[in-house]
């Protein structure tokens, strides 16, 4: 039997699609949301009260990104607010 060029793309569409929903069901679900215990992470460390200095993060692990970087006070005066729109690059400082 001869397939037609229609007949090849429906039957590569199927098999992808087939392949794609096997490794779909097959794999198992993640949570990429955290911190490392092993080799133990800053926030973790700041969790147990080994690291000093941490700020937020030793209450909330998870956000040891989130925490204040040493930008300006942005609108409104709040210090861990952060730069103001448009002056991230900068800082805040100008030439």
């Amino acid at each position: 039997m001869k397939l037609t060029v229609s007949s090849r793309g429906i039957l590569a569409g199927c098999t992808s699609s087939m392949t794609l929903m096997a490794a779909m069901l097959a794999s198992p679900g993640v949570a990429a949301h955290g911190f490392l215990n092993d080799p133990p992470s800053r926030a973790f460390l700041c969790q147990k009260g080994l690291n000093k200095d941490c700020g937020g993060a030793q209450y909330e692990p998870q956000s040891v990104g989130e925490t204040f970087k040493g930008f300006p006070a942005g609108v409104g005066g709040a210090p861990l607010q952060g730069p103001v729109d448009g002056k991230i690059a900068s800082g805040g400082h100008t030439l």
